[in-house]
């Protein structure tokens, strides 16, 4: 029995539904990042497969795709679903352009600031941990160097202690013919 194979156009053409799906979910997912253009954005798969969009010099265009191109790739398509569902909510909460006021403003202004003091904070936080760290180092480097000059110490000594022995056992293997001569002279 002969296996089919598909031609290489066929996987050259999956690869770029999937590549286009990717930049319709990598788009959607900075719109809604950005809060910018939620009216605009797909609310549905039906409108995620037809939505299509001409690039410009941050983002690259993508084209329809159809409704089985997303479904063969059924993670891509629990992300749509989800990005999807996301901007449906976004929609309902985001007030209409001419509603935005000062107001609004002044609410991201002061978001902005608050994540900048915590950013700040944070900061702080990780140099003061920092400097911590370093005096724990030149602690441990101080306690490294003074267990080596001990431990050098205590080889001196212990080189100078088998030096004496060494020199004792010397001795003693010198006098030892000696000895046992003199005994030998007087049995």
């Amino acid at each position: 029995m002969r296996m089919m194979t598909k031609p290489s156009v066929a996987f050259k053409n999956e690869e770029a539904g999937r590549t286009n799906i990717e930049r319709k979910l990598k788009y959607l997912a900075t719109m809604l990042n950005n809060g910018a253009q939620i009216a605009a954005a797909p609310k549905s798969l039906r409108q995620f497969n037809a939505w299509s969009f001409v690039g410009d010099s941050v983002h690259e265009s993508f084209a329809r795709n159809a409704h089985e191109t997303l479904t063969k790739y059924s993670p891509l398509r629990s992300d749509a679903d989800e990005l999807t569902r996301l901007a449906k909510k976004a929609a309902k909460q985001t007030p209409p352009a001419r509603e935005l006021s000062v107001k609004r403003a002044r609410e991201r202004s002061e978001l902005h600031l608050k994540l900048r003091q915590i950013a700040e904070r944070h900061a702080l936080q990780v140099m003061s941990e920092n400097e911590e760290l370093r005096r724990d180092i030149e602690a441990l480097r101080s306690q490294i160097n003074s267990m080596s000059d001990e431990l050098a110490s205590i080889r001196d000594a212990y080189e100078e202690e088998l030096q004496k022995v060494r020199s004792r056992n010397a001795e003693l293997i010198r006098s030892t013919p000696s000895t046992i001569k003199v005994l030998r002279k007087d049995v």
